[in-house]
């Protein structure tokens, strides 16, 4: 886009907030050029940790991404990192 232009030939990008959003988020996709909405058709999907089938009922087409997935708190808290290769190890 020019200086000056209107804006209209760039693509608009929109965020999903759902659930707890720091204001740091919010204000990181604010700046990114993020505008928010709560409908299906979104960019960005800010949420807490989905089930399994949570995450297949979204139905996410190819250029939709999710901070989350199912599982994640597995392996992304320590504590739970450590349960599950200790587990693994006795095995």
């Amino acid at each position: 886009m020019e200086d000056g232009g209107s804006g209209a030939d760039e693509p608009r990008l929109y965020v999903r907030l759902s659930g707890i959003a720091s204001n740091g988020i919010k204000h990181a996709f604010r700046d990114a050029g993020f505008r928010r909405t709560q409908r299906q058709h979104f960019n960005a999907l800010w949420t807490g940790a989905l089930t399994g089938e949570e995450f297949h009922r979204l139905k996410l087409d190819r250029f939709q991404k999710v901070n989350h997935f199912p599982g994640t708190w597995e392996l992304g808290r320590k504590d739970r990192l450590y349960r599950n290769v200790a587990r693994l190890r006795r095995r």
